[in-house]
């Protein structure tokens, strides 16, 4: 007979998936040790498999001449691929801010996940990019903001951090906050305020209007 290894070598990576879930819902208890021995993800692993995700989201799109469609029937179709590809934006989020010590491949994921997200279609249905994209770039702020805050306690602390990784840092979230409406605004304050004194930029002060002339303190009454 086979051998399980023997048997395996035939297994495309889907399969082989399918099979390693299969085993750890029947035998529970077989799960820490199956986590355990499994590899654990890298970036460069995170981008091929969210990158894969992302061109079977574009494959599910129904044909038209008029190229994908934006419409509810068309989203019903791709929201299978569409939910697989959320749920592993969030478990890998997870991962690699949340569970990580280092700050270099928590931004590193940030920014992939944040590209992903902006290339989702956009539907015709606002609902539709509230229950994915809206939803997905409140997530993601919440571990950016996460990643801002340990960056920022561990400079405290002493940590060094090189001028040119924090600028990288900053330029990425900027140019991807530009993107998000809005989402990501009060993670790029925190970032100026927590790490941007590194870099030479500061918090941005509210503009106050000046005092129109002839209304000083004197002649308003106020002294």
């Amino acid at each position: 007979p086979l051998t399980p290894s023997n048997a395996t070598e035939s297994l495309d990576k889907q399969q082989l998936a399918s099979l390693i879930a299969t085993l750890v819902d029947k035998h529970p208890h077989l799960r820490p040790e199956v986590v355990a021995q499994l590899p654990r993800p890298t970036i460069q692993s995170v981008t091929s498999a969210l990158n894969t995700l992302h061109r079977r989201l574009l494959a599910a799109f129904p044909y038209s001449r008029n190229g994908p469609g934006r419409d509810d029937y068309t989203f019903h179709r791709v929201r299978p691929v569409l939910d697989e590809l959320r749920t592993n934006l969030l478990q890998y989020g997870e991962h690699f801010v949340q569970a990580s010590e280092h700050s270099v491949t928590a931004f590193a994921y940030l920014a992939l996940a944040a590209t992903i997200i902006e290339q989702m279609p956009h539907w015709d249905n606002p609902e539709h990019d509230r229950a994915y994209r809206s939803d997905l770039y409140r997530r993601l702020a919440e571990r950016w903001q996460l990643a801002v805050d340990v960056a920022t306690k561990r400079a405290a602390e002493g940590k060094i951090y090189g001028e040119q990784t924090v600028s990288e840092w900053y330029r990425c979230l900027e140019r991807h906050s530009a993107q998000a409406n809005g989402a990501l605004d009060d993670v790029l304050a925190s970032f100026r305020k927590g790490l941007g004194w590194m870099i030479g930029v500061h918090p941005t002060v509210p503009t106050v209007n000046p005092i129109p002339s002839g209304h000083g303190l004197f002649s308003s009454g106020i002294y």
